[in-house]
């Protein structure tokens, strides 16, 4: 009977998603219209314009869920324009926003969004995480547990309160640099270096404490963006370190946050020119490339093992950061982020303001993917090296006297069962934890890589415990002592599995609710790890252990975002239902 229900709601998952297809085609025909690219232009100007009102505190859940359609239709709406138009017909566009582009612009976008939820939807229901049934000719309905994205948002929520603490210490030293008053400061820079650009537009003058300010604010906010460390800084791809391309994402925030400062600057200076008219430009592409090359030079030899970059360097991260029709299919099928930087012709490129702040790690890795497929898959597997040093340093900064064993494999009868990547040991506390490290790619959005990677991480971590706790049931101390390589002197009697999660760890509480079992994003590890620094002469490794299993707690109490509602294409209409 259950696998009956689930062939029906698998049939009415892929007939949704062929009248998805039809949408589709609907946008597509209106893109092949956009000759001369006011459309494109306009889409992104609508996305800004969404940006600034939702970062503002206070912002309403309706705001937030429509700005969240906007994101995710843009990434599609700009793969449909390029792959439907080989050309548009001048280098470059600069108006004003008006009522008629403004309509259209956001209803393409926002028809694009609801598509991209609904896949999400479909595939969810494919997987059998939610249900989907027809309700109409052209109508369906989705039921979905309000735990399918709860402590998925929690990990979000908790990643954003990290950034806040990191902006705040960098906002407290920058104080110290430039001046107490830092907000007054900046606003008078920010003001005395804008004007009016042909009558109805923005120009202004760089200056240098608006370059240092807003630089090294947006590489600490970008120190806790999911993917940001997601390689050693020293590995290479198509020549150029991974850490010369995270130095080029900051440098791209930074742009955007001084292009902020400046439009918010103008409309005050001049309050008959509209926001909406600036907040997005063009630039020259030749005049892109040459500005990274200048900003990494100046700002790399800060970083640790630093070389100056070439100009042939600095166009190579340009091609890797910008989309463009050459390299359209990047945006995929699926759920792609919001780009950095959109070549609209030879000359030219649209330099959104949201792109570089929304999710800029993932698209850089999903780009250097795209770009250097088999550069990414030989240095995916050094990452579980990095993550081994980085537990030595955390955990030996958290709690003194602690021993350290990496790769140990478990073996029963002269045959390997599995095997611990890491283990710290505690003789005072008379603890071992046993970890599993976990280095995935984030997916953002895109159900279809969520369903794949969590599914794995799931099938591989339940095995992977199993296959401890047997072992640690079945092998007397001396064998356990041996395999450890523990002291004679040394004398554990507890030990604890834990699986850190690199971008996510989500789908395992569920899991780990019962046992000597906890689980943790890198993130809520290290911050774990930072709490117990704090201890003094109290700090312990079952200490850390029990923050883990708290942090648990409060993933698992977290409330639901709000995904329900009803989604109208014309062609299909389709709602949402959340239940507890």
């Amino acid at each position: 009977m259950l696998h009956k229900m689930q062939e029906a709601s698998s049939g009415q998952a892929h007939d949704f998603l062929r009248h998805l297809d039809k949408a589709l085609s609907h946008i597509g025909a209106m893109a092949a219209d956009d000759i001369h690219g006011l459309g494109l232009f306009t889409a992104v100007r609508e996305l800004d314009l969404a940006y600034l009102a939702v970062e503002k505190p206070g912002v309403s859940r309706d705001a937030a869920e429509g700005f969240w359609l906007l994101r995710q239709g843009l990434p599609l709406y700009v793969r449909e324009t390029f792959e439907r138009v080989p050309a548009f017909s001048v280098p470059a566009i600069l108006n004003q926003r008006s009522p008629g582009l403004t309509s259209l612009g956001l209803s393409l976008i926002l028809a694009a969004g609801k598509i991209q939820q609904g896949r999400r939807l479909a595939f969810a229901a494919l997987s059998g995480a939610i249900a989907v049934e027809h309700v109409g000719e052209t109508s369906f309905k989705f039921r979905a547990p309000a735990s399918f994205e709860a402590i998925e948002a929690h990990e979000a929520k908790f990643e954003a309160d990290r950034v806040q603490a990191y902006l705040l210490a960098h906002r407290a030293k920058a104080k110290e640099t430039f001046d107490p008053d830092i907000d007054k400061y900046l606003a008078g820079l920010f003001r005395r270096n804008v004007y009016v650009f042909r009558d109805k537009f923005i120009g202004y003058d760089a200056h240098p404490s608006l370059d240092d300010y807003h630089f090294g604010m947006s590489y600490a906010e970008l120190a806790a963006d999911r993917g940001f460390d997601g390689f050693h800084f020293a590995l290479e791809f198509g020549g150029v370190a991974f850490r010369e391309y995270r130095l080029a994402l900051a440098y791209f925030a930074s742009v955007s946050r001084k292009h902020e400062g400046f439009c918010r600057a103008l409309v005050d200076k001049h309050p008959d020119i509209r926001l909406e008219d600036i907040v997005t430009i063009t630039g020259d592409r030749q005049e892109m490339i040459d500005s990274i090359f200048a900003a990494l030079n100046h700002y790399g030899p800060s970083f640790e093992g630093f070389r100056p970059i070439t100009k042939a360097q600095a166009e190579t991260i340009y091609k890797v950061m910008s989309v463009r029709r050459d390299n359209a299919r990047l945006l995929g099928t699926g759920h792609a982020t919001v780009p950095l930087l959109i070549e609209v012709s030879p000359t030219h490129v649209i330099k959104s303001l949201a792109g570089p702040r929304l999710s800029p790690s993932h698209f850089l890795l999903d780009a250097l993917r795209f770009n250097f497929p088999k550069e990414y898959d030989r240095n995916q597997r050094t990452r579980e090296t990095s993550m081994q040093k980085g537990m030595r340093r955390i955990l030996g900064q958290a709690v003194s006297g602690l021993e350290f064993r990496e790769n140990i494999n478990l073996k029963r009868g002269g045959k390997r069962q599995t095997d611990i990547d890491f283990v710290a040991i505690d003789g005072r506390s008379k603890t071992a934890l046993l970890f599993q490290l976990k280095h995935q790619d984030a997916y953002g959005v895109d159900m279809q890589k969520r369903l794949n990677r969590t599914g794995h991480l799931v099938d591989d971590t339940l095995r992977w415990a199993e296959r401890t706790d047997l072992w640690l049931k079945t092998s007397n101390r001396a064998v356990i002592a041996s395999t450890l390589r523990l002291r004679k002197s040394m004398r554990v009697e507890k030990f604890r599995k834990v699986v850190i999660g690199r971008n996510f760890a989500h789908v395992l509480h569920g899991f780990a609710q019962e046992g000597d079992f906890a689980v943790a994003t890198w993130i809520q590890f290290v911050e774990a790890a930072y709490a117990m620094q704090q201890q003094g002469d109290f700090r312990s490794l079952d200490g850390l252990y029990r923050r883990l299993l708290v942090a648990m707690e409060e993933a698992a109490s977290a409330p639901p975002p709000s995904r329900g509602g009803t989604f109208d294409l014309g062609v299909v209409k389709f709602e949402v239902e959340v239940y507890d």
